[in-house]
């Protein structure tokens, strides 16, 4: 693409700049013009080409994102993208494994569920939701309605908010593209309240409750989250509860009993921190149980997801999560692969 052709650019006094700006870019994205993955310049290379402004160009930016024309990539290779734009009638399903007896028990899933959904609409695809509630010793082969779908031809693209261990080979095998929660995508919560208060504060014994299972510790979100502002997090200092079907439906109960036994140690935390949101509001009950005092005796810090009102006795520094970003990143992923 030669973004010198933006030099031929000529707004109009009827309309904004910036509306007439996203519009000629758009244009030029339907026609196969600028290639989609195609990165797009600075806003200020963007502005001085057209001859407009930074405001009109940074509009007309945010105009084609929200159109799902665009995308924004953070980090060093960050920028503008195009987006690949759906095939007529193409189909994206969104795969949700949970045994029929905690079906509906995660509210992460189920809002992430319904936001993908959402999304894809406005993108243009077509978006069915399934939902695989077999027992955990049988998500070891591909659920019927997938199978039969693929086989069919009847949907080109898939999503999934969640990838059990026992499904991880055949998710692997997969001929059309996906996109799970990884690493790279999954929910991390924002510590920048915490380390603000950290900078003023001196803690003797801080400690980390966390649902990060039996994996290795620096792919834990809390590990990654201090890891991102330059703190090591110590073995010593996490208390991790088990993974499997255990964290996912008795949450809160974990959170509970892990709070419980680190305030009856000889010297409890005086910094505690507690992902996620539902062992979360177990660790406020043990709290309140045994009288400590917050923020004097010791301070909380608990993940909240900023879709969700959550409700404590006592003040608590919030480490935010947002599920709509999680979703746009899923889908970010699964529409540049």
């Amino acid at each position: 693409m030669n973004w010198n052709a933006l030099s031929q650019f000529e707004a109009d006094t009827n309309t904004p700049q910036y509306a007439q700006l996203a519009a000629r870019l758009r244009e030029w994205i339907v026609s196969g013009r600028i290639p989609a993955g195609s990165p797009l310049p600075a806003l200020r290379e963007i502005a001085a080409l057209s001859s407009t402004n930074y405001s009109a160009a940074q509009m007309a930016a945010e105009e084609l994102a929200r159109d799902g024309f665009i995308f924004k990539r953070r980090g060093r290779n960050g920028g503008m993208f195009v987006r690949r734009l759906p095939e007529h009638s193409e189909t994206i399903a969104i795969l949700l494994m949970e045994e029929a007896a905690y079906a509906g028990g995660n509210i992460f899933n189920n809002t992430l569920v319904d936001l993908l959904s959402a999304k894809l609409e406005t993108l243009g695809y077509r978006a069915v939701i399934w939902h695989d509630r077999r027992a955990m010793e049988e998500r070891g082969t591909i659920p019927p309605i997938l199978d039969d779908a693929l086989k069919a031809g009847r949907v080109q693209a898939l999503l999934l908010p969640n990838v059990p261990d026992e499904a991880a080979a055949w998710v692997s095998r997969l001929a059309i593209p996906y996109s799970t929660v990884s690493r790279e995508n999954m929910a991390t919560p924002d510590l920048a309240p915490l380390v603000e208060v950290m900078k003023h504060r001196t803690f003797r014994k801080m400690r980390l409750i966390t649902s990060g299972g039996t994996g290795e510790l620096r792919d834990d979100p809390l590990v990654r989250a201090f890891a991102a502002f330059g703190m090591r997090i110590t073995p010593e200092q996490i208390v991790r509860m088990p993974g499997g079907r255990q964290t996912l439906n008795r949450l809160g109960r974990c959170g509970y009993e892990a709070t419980k036994a680190l305030l009856a140690e000889k010297e409890c935390p005086d910094l505690l921190v507690v992902f996620p949101d539902h062992a979360a509001l177990g660790a406020a009950q043990a709290i309140a149980e045994i009288g400590v005092q917050v923020p004097g005796e010791m301070v909380a810090a608990f993940h909240r997801n900023r879709e969700f009102d959550h409700f404590f006795s006592f003040p608590v520094i919030p480490l935010d999560v947002s599920i709509d970003h999680v979703a746009d990143m899923l889908i970010e992923r699964l529409l540049t692969t």
